[in-house]
């Protein structure tokens, strides 16, 4: 899964998808500037995050036409590089090499081709720290709170909470303004609380199987436990997405407001539904894109 914060692509206008689109494109540019194969890491998340950054501002950096090297490098329209796009690819950058960290402690990663990454990704790691100092230590900070939080056994609102407070701070470096940062703030924690709650429902059964950690999984877990769970589970995701909703609509957007409104009212809900509910891959694949099988 690349990501959880998706739009419900059906409900957008062709003007909306193809604007999502050229921030898509322009965070990858600049992903590629960090690392080309840093592209290959691309996640729905990151692009809201760059989204969002560049609504807050009132001078839209504007559009170019580059070159895609997924297209058979075809013309595409994205949007221009900017100090917010550059900001985003380095949080990319520091999220990615702590991942990698952890993947090193997980039963079923693949131990070798994780050390690999770490080589070509280090150095990259190095520019982004010596660019984001404050921001590297936070996800240092947080990430290690998780992980004794996960190697603890803690509850699962313990687990939840490194990485709701990570995205609350980094969410709040987008504005200096007090009720607008407070804001962000807040959607940022509650986002990064669905994001975490989300993916552990959406890995419990595979983790069942590879005996990695998971705060929903228990013992002797039949398949009922497990629809149960993912139920119990989507309550908590459903006050995550109404709270992200009464957010939204106290920031102030300059752009993209449509877009970043379509993700937060309607592709919260649909791609829970999809990893909640989907019986197969295909399925899944349907219903993320807003289609029925």
């Amino acid at each position: 899964m690349f990501g959880y914060l998706r739009p419900m692509k059906p409900e957008m206008k062709i003007c909306e998808f193809q604007a999502y689109n050229a921030v898509y494109c322009g965070f990858c540019r600049a992903m590629g500037n960090s690392g080309a194969l840093l592209r290959l890491t691309l996640s729905y998340d990151l692009t809201f995050f760059s989204l969002l950054a560049l609504s807050l501002k009132e001078d839209f950096c504007g559009y170019c036409s580059c070159r895609c090297p997924a297209k058979l490098f075809a013309k595409k329209n994205c949007v221009k590089q900017s100090k917010e796009l550059s900001y985003a690819a380095n949080l990319a950058v520091l999220l990615l090499y702590s991942k990698l960290l952890d993947n090193l402690s997980d039963r079923d990663s693949n131990k070798a081709l994780t050390r690999l990454m770490l080589l070509y990704v280090k150095p990259k790691y190095k520019k982004a720290v010596s660019e984001l100092p404050l921001e590297a230590e936070a996800a240092k900070k947080y990430l290690e709170s998780q992980r004794k939080a996960e190697e603890s056994g803690a509850s699962l609102d313990a687990c939840c909470d490194p990485t709701a407070q990570l995205l609350s701070e980094f969410f709040s470096r987008l504005c200096e303004d007090g009720e607008q940062k407070e804001n962000l703030s807040r959607l940022g924690y509650v986002l990064g609380r669905y994001i975490y709650l989300l993916d552990a429902a959406d890995d419990l059964g595979r983790d069942i199987k590879t005996g990695a950690f998971n705060p929903l999984k228990t013992e002797n877990l039949s398949k009922e436990d497990i629809e149960k769970i993912k139920k119990e589970c989507e309550l908590s995701l459903n006050l995550c997405i109404s709270e992200a909703q009464d957010t939204i609509l106290k920031i102030r957007l300059q752009h993209f407001e449509p877009i970043i409104k379509n993700i937060i009212f309607l592709g919260l809900k649909n791609t829970q539904n999809a990893v909640l509910h989907s019986k197969t891959k295909k399925e899944r694949k349907l219903a993320l894109n807003g289609k029925s099988v």
